[in-house]
């Protein structure tokens, strides 16, 4: 496992160290503003633009050196006032200690035996940084004023995390302290760096990352210099590009969702201690308790005293944690490839599969993943992969139901076998290797390879608005439509609107699907829904 930061031993300081024109960094910062407001470049253009953008970059940062903000010593000499501070204000500091390991950097490490399943961290929310505080706080008037602020709660964080950092008097002082002074994100990498990058597939948003975080600099330098509201802000003498890049990638690493005081929406937050815990593989063992209002963390397994204790980050690929938390995990079991693929609007089914595609829910053009663990191929694109791969000879089923299909009877329809349509599926049911047909009462029968329905119903996943009249025969065949091999998903995956056999709800397909697959039965990963899983993993992605 990666760092999760660089520590750096900073230089004595607490402001200005150097002087330099505030109207001359203002055209230095409208030159890179413009620059950023560009149109994207064409393809095989984006290097030349970054290397352009990084050059205006580049020479305000020198005309701004020795201007940030920094604090004296190390960040590990401020940890006994972080543990006393937490510790004053409701928070749990027993069975724990925070150690320098030497691959991963600062973590948590057990001082006692700790149980799988254990309680063992919890964090009031007067404690955390949140977009609420923010509001309440100096920001609060240019907050009120501002839409890129109101829209994004990330960089309200960011900016409150600036805000409070240049008061010697904030409250969180003893959190801020302790925080890196640089990180591995991609904001911080070499020109070499970068270019190393080019033949992967996070490239293109390590450009999209560095772009908008010089494009926002460069529009609050003006805003903090012009903004009424932004007179009594610590950071009107001293707003350095190298102290937003730091308020970003704080950010960006630590930034986590929790519920309103009202338990009504969520919002933005960052949480001491917690945010010392490095990732392994698991699942997510944080909540937020709304009773008791502190954010709370069991153990992931057992850890003995002098383990460190590590939690999980969430679903998130080695290229997302390279560009959003500034590591690489070597055994990432979620690590995954993105495939863009998308029907040509010249197919000559393109119709035809455009609506297949929308019953399921599929977009025609889409961006997939193929995983690193089974199965690689999700449910999803499986589906988009056969429809992808329809002919003219297989749509006409979609387009002329047959009449033994009528909602009126169980027919399976087998995969790999012509369908002899001159046959009822009495007869059909007679022939040897013939699929079971469902029960007399419209139940479903046992597992089989094929799809079914219930007698005198619509077919699952296919009725829409309006849409009950489906005849089961575009089931038989959209379902053939969604078959890869010798997989098939059992319950359609098309729709979570429409009623399935008996009443059932058929489930969407981002869900987790069961597949039959040569005879065993398996389950698809689909993405998290909401829950701790969605509010407590690092974040997909910032346009900090």
């Amino acid at each position: 496992m990666g760092k999760k930061s660089r520590v750096k031993t900073q230089k004595s300081g607490t402001g200005a160290t150097a002087s330099v024109s505030p109207k001359e960094t203002l055209n230095l910062t409208s030159e890179l503003l413009q620059k950023c407001s560009s149109p994207a470049p064409g393809p095989g253009k984006e290097w030349e633009e970054y290397v352009q953008i990084r050059s205006l970059v580049e020479k305000i940062r020198k005309k701004q050196k020795g201007l940030s903000v920094t604090f004296d010593g190390k960040r590990e000499d401020y940890f006994p006032d972080l543990m006393k501070w937490a510790s004053e204000n409701g928070a749990s500091v027993e069975g724990f200690e925070m150690v320098n390991f030497k691959e991963e950097g600062f973590g948590l490490r057990a001082t006692r035996d700790i149980k799988a399943e254990e309680l063992f961290l919890w964090v009031p929310r007067k404690l955390l940084m949140t977009v609420e505080s923010a509001k309440n706080s100096v920001l609060g008037p240019l907050y009120s004023q501002d839409r890129i602020l109101q829209a994004m709660g990330n960089i309200t964080l960011a900016f409150h995390l600036l805000c409070e950092r240049a008061d010697p008097n904030s409250f969180w002082q003893p959190y801020i302290q302790t925080l890196p002074s640089e990180y591995d994100t991609p904001l911080y990498f070499e020109e070499d760096e970068v270019r190393d990058l080019q033949s992967t597939q996070a490239i293109h948003d390590v450009f999209s990352q560095y772009k908008n975080t010089a494009r926002q600099y460069a529009y609050f330098y003006k805003v903090i210099q012009t903004h009424p509201h932004a007179n009594k802000l610590p950071l009107k003498d001293a707003f350095t590009y190298e102290d937003y890049r730091w308020a970003v990638s704080s950010v960006m690493t630590r930034q986590n969702q929790i519920p309103t005081e009202d338990g009504s929406r969520v919002t933005l937050a960052l949480i001491p201690l917690w945010d010392m815990c490095n990732h392994t593989n698991g699942l997510i063992t944080t909540g937020y308790n709304l009773e008791d209002d502190r954010c709370e963390c069991v153990a992931l397994r057992d850890f003995r005293a002098g383990e460190q204790i590590y939690i999980f980050y969430g679903t998130r690929s080695n290229a997302e944690f390279v560009i959003h938390s500034g590591f690489f995990f070597d055994n990432n079991s979620h690590d995954r490839v993105k495939i863009k693929l998308g029907v040509s609007k010249s197919d000559r089914l393109y119709a035809m599969k455009a609506e297949v595609l929308a019953r399921a829910g599929i977009p025609t053009s889409s961006v997939f993943a193929l995983h690193y663990t089974d199965p690689p191929v999700s449910a999803q694109l499986l589906a988009f992969l056969r429809v992808f791969c329809m002919t003219e000879g297989r749509q006409i089923l979609l387009e002329k139901p047959r009449p033994f299909c009528s909602c009126n009877n169980g027919h399976q329809a087998a995969l790999g076998r012509k369908r002899d349509f001159g046959k009822s599926s009495e007869e059909r049911g007679r022939e040897p290797g013939a699929l079971p047909q469902a029960d007399a009462g419209g139940g479903p029968a046992a597992p089989v390879r094929g799809e079914r329905h219930s007698r005198g119903q619509a077919a699952p996943g296919l009725a829409g608005p309006g849409g009950g009249g489906q005849c089961a025969g575009c089931l038989c065949h959209l379902m053939d439509v969604l078959i890869w091999g010798e997989c098939i998903i059992e319950h359609g995956a098309l729709s979570s609107q429409t009623p399935g056999p008996n009443g059932s709800a058929v489930s969407p397909w981002w869900e987790p699907q069961r597949i039959h697959s040569q005879g065993s039965w398996s389950t698809v990963p689909g993405l998290c829904g909401p829950g701790w899983q969605a509010v407590f993993s690092p974040p997909a992605g910032s346009h900090l």
